[in-house]
């Protein structure tokens, strides 16, 4: 037994004399895939961000009924940002409205959507082809 890791009742690993949080991955699932295609999806996570270039977005995290996956990451300016028009028109909601809200406010909306699968870094992933009103 390695004495600079010791197992708190807390559910937290000393190590170092730092705290760390016990992880249990036992439940984690495969991800699958949203099937490609028009889909409804339900939108179960969504947040602020930056792109590399600095450009305003959202990532947008979604699941079909399945309970397949895609994530989105959808401009907010710039010459991407009719991504996200077709997005709020997906949502049918007034870009006066969506501009006033906040990006957890997304979570548990519905749009729908065409997706297709591609590779990428030697994984098949689902991708927003486009949102559809």
């Amino acid at each position: 037994i390695n004495s600079s890791i010791l197992l708190r009742p807390t559910n937290h690993f000393i190590y170092g004399g730092i705290k760390l949080m016990k992880l249990d991955f036992s439940d984690v699932k495969e991800t699958k895939l949203v099937a490609e295609g028009e889909q409804s999806l339900t939108i179960i996570g969504a947040k602020e961000a930056r792109s590399a270039n600095g450009t305003a977005m959202l990532v947008i995290d979604m699941n079909n009924e399945e309970g397949g996956f895609v994530r989105d990451n959808i401009c907010l300016e710039g010459p991407g940002a009719f991504r996200a028009q077709q997005f709020i028109k997906a949502l049918d909601i007034p870009e006066d409205v969506f501009a006033s809200m906040e990006a957890s406010d997304l979570i548990g909306m519905q749009p729908k959507a065409i997706i297709e699968h591609e590779e990428y870094n030697g994984e098949e992933r689902a991708k927003v082809k486009k949102y559809v009103a």
